[in-house]
């Protein structure tokens, strides 16, 4: 039974083919196997040239679409894999016609089985004879000649043989010895500098460089080449070829190199890339050294094109291989390149070789077909924006089938057009102008593959958007393909994780009105203005970007969407509730309604600030509801920043709630996914997060390793309020941790003056406790008071999440009065009822028991209070059963029972309360 699967005919679709064999019937009873498998190869063969099946009676016709991308080349492989397939089958078979053509008639039976009885083979009409020219030989006329036209077509060529391409004679690229022998390269690393007389040599200089190798057993091992053509950073991703991947079995070079290609759009490289870069690079060198040493090979290392490296990667390549031994280094330069310039490689190239090669190549334009020139263009732009051993892997993804591929760059390389199989870029500097002077309105077909191809990377995350893709999409003629929520995901894109000088870079900038057009241009602005301020402004600098309403965007769905998120943010930042509420809502109601067209992370934004204005407002599961939604759409949406805030949000109300195992695992998320989206500061803030939980489960000395660590060795920048910050906290959970020493910082601000009152009481000097918290301190001022949510913020420990339903003053006050009562009862019982009264007032004011992680100490201060002034027992009884119902509620909500253990009996608080309930025999 055939396996063909049967489909309408396209009658839009120009090429057609019909496949006919003579005494089918009679076939399928003498050998059975045969035509099922003639009909499965042909099936395939078909559907790998783009074709659509149809079925007319005893005959298989096909329908092709010519404006494919290299059409007739799909043609050839089509016509190719089944000649071959009829000439194994040829002594069983009792004749067969496949005819290919633009205008076959709509009877095609009589003229195929006509052809097949008049010695048959593969026919050709006039438009197909001749563009398959360039691969075909044909038979122009025979006893079919005449027949063609009586069967109402015109007139017919058969294929006599399909052409065989070789590479044409090449110069023989000549090596000249010179003051050393270039045998002993592998000891003694040389740069090759061949000028522009180098170009299109490069297959010739391999073979010769793996002779240098000294070993007849390298065989093809491959170089580890280094590019510097494409990007600063990009030049060392691209050095992981495809090849070393399923070798590699180290995580952290998979992540950095992930992390890196995704970030290959960028105009520059961010600081944190670098960094990524530089021990990615290191990490590659490794792999690649341990790869040869098994297989008994000579490592081989290539840095193409010195003249174009820019000196960051050039000190990073550098500082990679200064040291090495035991292998062959070898530099080219096919551009000019000056003694200034050339020096820098020199702790590479102590000695440095010029050869250059005998014969100028020049820049004629290659005799190919518009097939090749297509095939070549597409490589030369996709070459651009992604790695070389890449493109045939998006070629296949456009459609084009292996087999297709693999034929068209060997005949390219055939035609001189590239000058190495490694490589599918063609390597003439006039290629560009050339293809498209032959191409002519074609090339736009070849632009758009290329746009497709990028933007089904971006779609896939595996390439993040920035604004750079907006160019070059308009430079690919796809400006029309530039949607509002592309624009959007650029601009997200291009800020998360950016430095200040990025920053200064697209306030400068901005987005050019000539790549989103003019009526979109003043919204846009609006919108990067005001998230521009949210991620890195100060308060005056966020007033100044919401001080008048955003343009009419009505127009524009996704736009509003992000424009209302942004105002919802500044209202949440200024406390005011209901205007951010009210802002998020008609946000949330449009992301909802226009479902494809808002930016993927939209909803989940909007899920997250619904969340915060729940928890302005103390309501604490309706904001981890939110949140979950939050998380639920940040992971459908894939956005990794996305998934981070969400996370690290999630975490840090988890914290307040008293989760602390789930609060843990989301920091760790959080971490996780900002430092795959490039954010190195919000990892930070994410790794403090970790700090604080370690503090809370009373692990101070693994809180004092994260804080001291993140102050050593920060994912983000080193600032000094940022450093304060940090010390404060260590130097607090040193107090905790050894209680018999004081620890006072030698930053200030608004935590060391809580936390040296602390640790005065810690550390038994209650005089000093009483008389620094009696002092008035100063309320926080606006630009102080003012709530960052989209940049982390390290002007407090406290800051992000716990000032959102405690005003600082609020939080302040408390603990302040609590240690002023607890030390005021310590030294004398005179001011006993003024202790107990402060007290009484903190209790009553504890508005938001749920989420509160001082709550159990307040009420545990309330029972020491009660029993250093000596009050009755029944009073101190109470307390004491209160405090521990408390305790026992907040650690009833952490879901790992290790973690609940360790929070009910190593924080020093809750392990004086332990006692105590023991002593009053709760437990």
């Amino acid at each position: 039974m055939s396996k063909i699967k049967t489909l309408s005919a396209d009658n839009t679709i120009m090429v057609q083919m019909a496949f006919f064999l003579r005494f089918k019937r009679q076939l399928q009873r003498t050998r059975p196997d045969l035509i099922p498998r003639l009909e499965d190869i042909t099936a395939r063969a078909i559907e790998e040239a783009g074709g659509k099946i149809t079925r007319d009676r005893s005959l298989i016709r096909a329908a092709f679409d010519e404006n494919s991308l290299g059409f007739w080349l799909d043609m050839l492989m089509f016509i190719e894999t089944l000649a071959q397939t009829l000439e194994d089958s040829a002594l069983d078979l009792h004749g067969y016609s496949l005819l290919l053509g633009t205008a076959l008639p709509e009877t095609v039976s009589p003229l195929c089985r006509f052809l097949a009885g008049e010695k048959g083979g593969i026919f050709l009409d006039k438009t197909a004879a001749e563009a398959m020219r360039p691969y075909l030989t044909v038979e122009e006329e025979g006893r079919w000649t005449t027949a063609a036209y009586k069967y109402n077509t015109g007139p017919l060529t058969r294929l006599n043989a399909i052409k065989i391409f070789v590479p044409t004679a090449k110069t023989d690229f000549s090596l000249k010895k010179t003051n050393i022998e270039l045998s002993d390269l592998g000891q003694r690393p040389a740069v090759l500098v061949a000028s522009q007389s180098f170009e299109g040599k490069r297959d010739k200089l391999y073979l010769r460089v793996a002779g240098f190798a000294n070993s007849g057993d390298n065989g093809d091992f491959s170089p580890l080449f280094v590019r510097f053509d494409s990007g600063v950073v990009n030049a060392l991703i691209d050095s992981w070829a495809e090849w070393m991947h399923p070798i590699s079995t180290e995580e952290e070079i998979t992540a950095a190199g992930e992390f890196l290609f995704r970030q290959r759009l960028r105009d520059k490289p961010l600081p944190f890339a670098i960094r990524r870069a530089r021990r990615f690079f290191k990490l590659l060198l490794t792999l690649y050294r341990r790869v040869s040493h098994d297989q008994g090979k000579i490592p081989i290392i290539i840095l193409e094109n010195l003249q174009n490296a820019e000196q960051t990667i050039t000190d990073i390549v550098i500082e990679s291989l200064r040291g090495w031994h035991n292998f062959l280094l070898l530099g080219t330069c096919t551009g000019e390149i000056n003694d200034e310039d050339l020096a820098k490689w020199k702790p590479l190239f102590p000695q440095l070789t010029r050869i250059n090669a005998e014969e100028e190549t020049h820049g004629e334009s290659p005799d190919l077909p518009l097939d090749l020139w297509e095939i070549g263009y597409a490589c030369l732009l996709l070459g651009r924006y992604f790695p070389p051993d890449l493109i045939p892997q998006l070629l296949e993804e456009a459609g084009k089938s292996p087999l297709m591929i693999s034929r068209a760059l060997s005949m390219l390389y055939a035609h001189r057009a590239l000058d190495t199989p490694l490589d599918p870029r063609p390597w003439n500097r006039h290629f560009q102008y050339q293809a498209e002077t032959a191409l002519g309105e074609r090339k736009d077909r070849v632009r758009a593959l290329v746009r497709s191809r990028l933007l089904d990377w971006v779609a896939q995350k595996k390439i993040e958007p920035c604004l750079h893709l907006l160019e070059i999409l308009k430079e690919l003629n796809g400006a029309e393909e530039i949607s509002d929520g592309l624009i959007l995901q650029s601009i997200h894109g291009e800020l998360t994780g950016a430095d200040d000088a990025a920053l200064e870079n697209i306030r400068q900038n901005g987005i050019p009105a000539a790549t989103t057009g003019p009526t979109r241009a003043p919204l846009l602005r609006f919108i990067l203005e005001t998230l521009l301020a949210l991620h890195s402004g100060n308060l005056n600098e966020i007033h100044a970007a919401f001080a008048e309403a955003p343009p009419d965007c009505s127009a524009f769905p996704p736009l509003k969407a992000q424009a209302l998120l942004n105002r919802s943010l500044y209202f949440i930042g200024l406390r005011d509730s209901n205007s951010a509420v009210e802002a998020v809502k008609e946000a949330s109601l449009i992301c909802q309604k226009n479902g494809g067209g808002a930016p993927g992370g939209a909803l989940a934004q909007a899920y997250r600030l619904f969340a915060l204005v729940s928890l302005l407002r103390g309501r604490a599961s309706e904001t981890i509801d939110y949140l979950g939604f939050a998380l639920e759409n940040a992971a459908k949406s894939g956005g990794l920043q996305d998934i981070g805030m969400a996370a690290y949000y999630a975490a840090s109300v988890q914290l307040l709630y008293g989760n602390l195992s789930r609060s843990k695992t989301l920091a760790e998320k959080a971490h996780r996914h900002f430092l795959k989206a490039g954010n190195p500061e919000w990892a930070d803030r994410s790794r403090f997060l970790l700090g604080r939980l370690a503090f809370e489960i009373g692990s101070y000395q693994q809180a004092i390793d994260i804080f001291e660590n993140i102050r050593q060795n920060p994912e983000g920048v080193r600032s000094p309020e940022k450093n304060t910050l940090l010390e404060v906290w260590a130097c607090r959970a040193k107090a905790y941790c050894r209680p018999s020493q004081s620890y006072r910082p030698q930053g200030g601000g608004y935590d060391a003056q809580l936390f040296e009152i602390e640790d005065m009481y810690l550390a038994g000097d209650y005089s000093r406790a009483v008389e620094l918290s009696a002092s008035p301190s100063p309320s926080l001022s606006p630009e102080n008071n003012f709530l960052y949510i989209e940049q982390p913020d390290w002007r407090s420990g406290f800051a992000q999440c716990e000032l959102l339903y405690f005003s600082w003053d609020d939080l302040r006050d408390r603990m302040l009065s609590t240690y002023h009562s607890l030390a005021q009862s310590c030294l004398s019982s005179d001011k006993a009822e003024e202790a107990m009264n402060t007290m009484q007032r903190i209790l009553r004011s504890g508005q938001f028991a749920d989420i509160d992680p001082y709550d159990v100490f307040c009420h545990y201060a309330w029972y020491r209070v009660l029993k250093q002034t000596g009050s009755s027992l029944v009073n101190i009884s109470t307390a004491v059963s209160v405090a521990f119902k408390r305790l026992q509620s907040r650690a009833g909500r952490i879901d790992d029972m290790e973690t609940r253990r360790q929070y009910l009996t190593q924080p020093r608080w809750n392990r004086a309360l332990d006692q105590a309930a023991r002593e009053f025999k709760l437990i």
